[in-house]
């Protein structure tokens, strides 16, 4: 079906992405010049075979894609998921949200928080506006219940809902060593930046410069045909949100008091092409 040769195409993408992340596969790289490179060192916290462990913050839009890579990282004994955030892409945020939690109940990761996102915002694209995305968002729910996945009962911690940019900066405050995993439209991590730069704070404590080891992300058509817009000239992930797209290419050329950005690792359309031949 349209759907699953897209999410296979997406998938094999995802693929490049951990693989680069671990080390192992090169992909486009945009870095800050060197008056901005981050000094830090990554903690070095080691699992029990002797390998470093990475910790990451994963922004999903819960395509089936991402959910294939989600379960990647949660099998790995290499990466430790310090939070996963939601936003909209493929589905509703809300909805993600608790797709995701059903996926961390399978491996017993209830610990890991969930925070519900931001929605498209009204100069954005839906997936809606595409014949093979009302057909995806038509039968999400359907194949998402294909997959067996455990419900989940909301008498505990529920997904936090319109927090995600908070909780992302939070987590990036009080562990530099992140690393972003950015899965679907960037609307979120826009969000983070224009939160650090409007406060200096998301607690009202003194402001930290936001400092992240890294960003991998999925998006853009570097040099290759898109896969929307009225002439397929835009990947989805950035056609969803264009702004937030260009301004967090933009925050690896400038750096302020509030935030301290790492480099971008990019797999784009031209990568998934390469992988899926």
């Amino acid at each position: 079906t349209i759907m699953l040769s897209r999410s296979s195409l997406r998938a094999a993408t995802l693929l490049v992405i951990f693989a680069t992340y671990i080390g192992l596969t090169p992909t486009t790289s945009y870095s800050n010049p060197p008056q901005f490179q981050s000094s830090l060192r990554a903690h070095t916290t080691m699992n029990s075979i002797g390998r470093r462990i990475r910790n990451i913050a994963v922004d999903t839009d819960v395509g089936f894609d991402d959910l294939f890579a989600l379960t990647m990282l949660l099998g790995s004994q290499d990466v430790n998921i310090r939070i996963i955030t939601t936003v909209q892409g493929m589905t509703k945020p809300d909805t993600g949200a608790d797709v995701v939690r059903r996926l961390l109940k399978r491996f017993g990761r209830e610990d890991v928080p969930v925070h519900v996102g931001a929605e498209t915002p009204e100069y954005g694209h839906t997936i809606e506006e595409s014949g093979w995305g009302r057909k995806y968002a038509a039968s999400y729910q359907e194949n998402i219940d294909k997959l067996g996945l455990p419900t989940v009962e909301y008498s505990g911690v529920s997904p936090t809902r319109n927090t995600a940019a908070q909780a992302l900066a939070e987590v990036c405050r009080t562990n530099p060593d992140t690393t972003l995993l950015c899965l679907g439209p960037l609307t979120n991590i826009h969000a983070m930046s224009q939160l650090l730069e409007q406060t200096g704070s998301t607690n009202g404590s003194p402001p930290r410069p936001l400092t992240y080891h890294d960003m991998v992300l999925m998006g853009g058509a570097v040099h290759c045909p898109g896969n929307c817009g009225p002439n397929r000239e835009s990947e989805f992930n950035f056609y969803s949100n264009p702004r937030a797209a260009h301004a967090v290419f933009a925050s690896t050329s400038t750096s302020s008091r509030n935030a301290r950005v790492g480099s971008i690792r990019l797999a784009d359309l031209d990568t998934a092409n390469a992988v899926h031949r």
